[in-house]
């Protein structure tokens, strides 16, 4: 059974303050989650969960023993779990609220099960799309719904039910505009003389290789020479051989 999660924490303890959770049958999680400490201001601006709601609400032990008895309800022939997030923090942050456990065996079991059974999927998105780099949930929900348009508030379950609608468009073979994507590879970009966009190439050989039959250059023209070349008017922003040259990478 797939279970899609997603937490906000504390700006400096690093601690849940919410949980947002959406199984593959689409049945849903969320509650705010009480710590002693001070949320912090950059994260009540960015979520919009106040420190008197943090103050108020349920306390560790008390959320996820609610969260495993909604894992028994979901999951009632006891299939395997698995729990999918997107970046390598969320399982910092169940660890880090695991030591606020007081009482309970099953919350303590449930956080247990989050940080051992949780893959990150941002690592599968950067392979799907051949990418160098980690791009954010919200852009790659965009960039496979271009017709809708998505905002990311930042609250737990409408990220967890963000990232499953990004899991079931990957499954199901979604593609995406390559230009779009080409922040996050590794190209080159070539514009004229008057700075005039001209070709985009996926690697350095490419680009040599059209160059080289682009200016008719003599067949023992040395590769090397011509990748530095283009390197060095990359970083210092002048021609070569009549051409702009940007590397990202």
């Amino acid at each position: 059974m797939l279970y899609f999660i997603d937490f906000e924490a504390s700006q400096f303890t690093q601690e849940i303050i919410s949980i947002g959770c959406i199984c593959e049958t689409e049945d849903t999680f969320y509650s705010l989650v009480h710590t002693h400490h001070k949320i912090g201001n950059f994260i009540q601006e960015l979520t919009g969960i106040t420190q008197a709601e943090i103050n108020s609400a349920p306390t560790p032990d008390e959320v996820f023993y609610e969260f495993f008895k909604w894992l028994e309800k979901t999951n009632p022939n006891g299939s395997k779990l698995q729990f999918i997030c997107y970046g390598n923090l969320d399982t910092v942050f169940a660890s880090h609220t695991l030591k606020n456990i007081q009482s309970s065996y099953l919350a303590q079991a449930a956080l247990s099960l989050i940080a051992l059974h949780t893959i990150d999927y941002s690592v599968s998105v950067k392979n799907y799309f051949g990418l160098n780099k980690n791009i954010a949930l919200v852009k790659v929900a965009q960039y496979l719904q271009p017709d809708t348009e998505i905002l990311q508030t930042h609250n737990a379950l409408d990220d967890a039910v963000m990232l499953k609608q990004v899991y079931d468009c990957i499954q199901q073979g979604f593609t995406v505009d390559e230009i779009m994507l080409n922040d996050y590879k590794t190209h080159i970009e070539c514009y004229d003389q008057d700075h005039n966009y001209k070709e985009t190439f996926s690697t350095l050989p490419a680009a040599v290789s059209w160059l080289m039959n682009e200016m008719k250059m003599p067949s023992g023209t040395k590769n090397k020479r011509v990748v530095n070349a283009i390197k060095n008017a990359s970083q210092k922003d002048k021609p070569y051989c009549g051409f702009y040259w940007k590397i990202f990478e």
